[in-house]
């Protein structure tokens, strides 16, 4: 637990949710294939600009690769292998 600014945010805890997806597909044994591998990191708020809704906010980290990543590279569909993002979660 951790209270900053009189009642501006309480974080209630910190989640790592580690994760892990792979496709195999092609003809015969599967001579394509595509994974992802990344880490979830969230904190879980009490009270953030003294609202009491139930949210949380991180980041997502992601490497992606496979036999079949260097076609998306080429192609321009996909930039590089890494991915880093926001995340951001509100219930009303």
């Amino acid at each position: 637990d951790l209270h900053i600014g009189g009642g501006f945010a309480y974080i209630k805890r910190m989640v790592l949710t580690p994760h892990f997806d792979l496709s195999l597909f092609g003809n015969g044994a599967f001579d394509k294939s595509l994974f992802s591998a990344g880490l979830d990191m969230e904190f879980d708020f009490g009270t953030l600009f003294w609202l009491s809704w139930p949210m949380s906010a991180g980041i997502r980290v992601d490497y992606n690769g496979g036999k079949s990543f260097g076609s998306l590279l080429e192609s321009g569909t996909v930039k590089n292998h890494w991915y880093v993002g926001p995340l951001f979660n509100i219930s009303f």
